[in-house]
């Protein structure tokens, strides 16, 4: 997922470079561009839920070490 945005946003960045030296023409770059942008949204939702989602794993897992780490030195 977070491959395919990056390369849908190089090949925008590619589509941009040709609709300025003229090999697409302004018709062209604003239909492949409206299509990138569309594939584009959902993925980067995407990725901010999982983004989300690891976050809160990461914080349940720091909360467990952390009450490991308390237990275990009550324990000495």
């Amino acid at each position: 997922m977070i491959a395919r945005n990056k390369e849908v946003d190089r090949l925008f960045e590619r589509i941009y470079e040709d609709n300025v030296s003229g090999k697409l023409t302004d018709e062209r770059f604003m239909k492949m561009s409206q299509r990138y942008d569309a594939e584009q949204q959902p993925l980067k939702k995407d990725i901010e839920e999982l983004q989300r989602q690891c976050d809160k794993e990461n914080d349940r897992a720091f909360c467990k070490e952390q009450f490991l780490k308390a237990v275990r030195s009550s324990w000495r």
